[in-house]
């Protein structure tokens, strides 16, 4: 029952931080990066739901995640629809394994693997974009647009990870979780 409901919440705060990170403005001191709050809140899910609903929550974010940054140049879609749910099911899934010792306490987790799941998502994104082209570009602006959201979801995520646990206490749960915190 309690994972339902955070499903419910983690779906809907994902929405919002959505709409949110749409609304920040570049970074411009940072080559224009973006700051991406979904990553983080999924982050979050895969850690704190069972599998199943980790899947779920992965196939709602990368379906989100995918409409909202959909782009069509010279009649082609830049990153498939789709695309963006398996990158994620697939980080969730690796990041499953270490969920038992996330419930046990261990609160540390959740910054490096917010970081790590960001990197990845922006770097696969970016390579789907270079196949598509059929052409190879790194320079400094790409790895500061890959670098700078990194380290931003790093520095931001305990504060959402504060937000979760608060609202993890509040819904209804027959059995509390270990969680010593």
């Amino acid at each position: 029952m309690k994972s339902g409901l955070l499903l419910v919440v983690l779906a809907v705060a994902i929405l919002i931080v959505l709409v949110i990170q749409d609304f920040l403005p570049p970074l411009s001191g940072f080559k224009n990066a973006q700051i991406l709050l979904v990553p983080v809140v999924f982050t979050y899910g895969a850690l704190a739901l069972p599998f199943p609903g980790m899947l779920a929550l992965a196939v709602f974010a990368g379906l989100i995640t995918d409409l909202s940054i959909i782009q069509i140049v010279h009649d082609k879609v830049e990153i498939q629809l789709g695309s963006s749910i398996v990158i994620y099911a697939i980080l969730g899934s690796i990041i499953q394994g270490v969920r038992t010792a996330f419930l046990k306490g261990a609160w540390w987790l959740h910054p490096p693997l917010s970081a790590l799941c960001t990197l990845l998502l922006l770097t696969l994104q970016y390579l789907m974009i270079m196949f598509r082209r059929q052409s190879i570009v790194f320079n400094e602006a790409v790895l500061w647009k890959i670098l700078v959201p990194t380290v931003i979801a790093f520095l931001i995520s305990p504060l959402f990870e504060a937000l979760f646990v608060f609202i993890e206490r509040i819904l209804p749960n027959p059995h509390r979780s270990s969680r010593g915190y």
